[in-house]
């Protein structure tokens, strides 16, 4: 059987990049016969690398103002459909990332004589009406049209989560429709686990840039005027009212953006790994980030206000109200757990490699 996943962006995300990179990685390590593609802009700095296929027509920085950003989303759509349709031949079965109010996805979906599955990583319309302003209800009333549609007449959902998935269903009125739990993975290397820890506890919460639904804002909320002995580390970009809130306290350090090997030498001095405090701002009550894994993946333990497509019994996640007490008790109960521990024990559950044999399996019984 082979297999395609494809995915569309003008821009892509670094962490879309890894994953399927370490996507494409995981299925040579398992001599499967699968493909992985990210359809992008002629101008983004991925050339010759084998993961892109890039468009020499169409720009992700378009010029000419709403109209020029108007005929690059659609050009660019044209293109990708005119691409999948030439691999059609090739390929026994699509998994395409969803691409949100997307007319020219739906019309592959309704033409394509092999399965073609849609992948889904969040709540798409609340998403998108978080966004705020006219646009964002537009974009919003949009994807709830085609969305609907081109979920309906998929062959089956892919989704990070089981809320995903289920948000799905309801939302195209197939609340029998096919699908298959595909969270998000890391590939594991063989770096020395660096410990340095120290007797208070360092908490460490990294994200590119902290939005709204990271909740960064409330974690300093509740650290202040507290008399606790702990560090936060925070690493990444801020709005102005985080870093007012950050700086009036001593006990947070701003790094800014770091690289992976300047953070691995922070997370060295770390007890724990911090992640989103904040979903319900997009809607949201369950996630797969990639940020939790690659704390696990680094020895830490992590708290966050979610819950994780993890085992309810793994040990090395929990789920907080917002308690700066509970977090640092988390931290303080696993002091004395190695790096390695901590590593060995996740990766059953955050491998790509056995996520992606996972995802294989029950792609032969669709």
């Amino acid at each position: 059987m082979k297999v395609l996943h494809s995915a569309l962006f003008p821009s892509p995300p670094i962490g879309v990049v890894n994953q399927m990179m370490w996507e494409q990685k995981a299925a040579e390590k398992l001599k499967l016969d699968w493909q992985v593609k990210i359809f992008c802009s002629f101008n983004e700095c991925y050339a010759g690398d084998l993961l892109f296929e890039l468009r020499s027509n169409v720009s992700s920085t378009p010029r000419n103002g709403s109209f020029g950003r108007m005929y690059s989303w659609f050009f660019l759509r044209w293109e990708y459909l005119k691409w999948l349709k030439v691999q059609e031949d090739k390929v026994d079965v699509f998994i395409l990332r969803h691409s949100m109010y997307d007319l020219f996805q739906l019309i592959f979906i309704l033409t394509c004589k092999k399965k073609v599955l849609l992948n889904h990583h969040t709540l798409e319309v609340p998403e998108l009406l978080a966004s705020g302003g006219w646009l964002g209800r537009v974009k919003a009333f949009c994807e709830g049209v085609i969305g609907r549609y081109a979920i309906r007449y998929a062959t089956a959902i892919v989704g990070v989560t089981e809320e995903v998935i289920q948000y799905e269903r309801i939302r195209s009125a197939s609340p029998s429709k096919r699908a298959i739990l595909y969270p998000n993975g890391i590939l594991y290397n063989n770096k020395l686990l660096l410990d340095q820890r120290g007797d208070a506890p360092h908490l460490l919460f990294v994200a590119s840039y902290f939005a709204a639904w990271h909740g960064l804002d409330r974690l300093l909320m509740e650290v202040w005027g507290k008399p606790h002995d702990f560090i936060l580390h925070v690493v990444g970009d801020l709005s102005d009212e985080d870093r007012l809130l950050a700086e009036r306290d001593c006990r947070v350090m701003l790094h800014g953006r770091k690289s992976h090997d300047e953070i691995n030498l922070i997370a060295a001095q770390c007890h724990l790994g911090l992640s989103s405090f904040a979903l319900d701002r997009n809607s949201m009550t369950e996630a797969c980030t990639l940020k939790v894994r690659e704390y696990l993946m680094m020895g830490l333990p992590v708290c966050a206000g979610y819950i994780e497509v993890l085992p309810l019994n793994f040990r090395f996640y929990k789920k907080v109200n917002m308690s700066l007490d509970e977090i640092l008790a988390f931290a303080i109960e696993h002091k004395f757990v190695s790096r390695e521990c901590v590593a060995n024990e996740a990766r059953l559950y955050i491998d790509k490699v056995a996520l992606v044999e996972g995802l294989a399996h029950n792609l032969e019984g669709i």
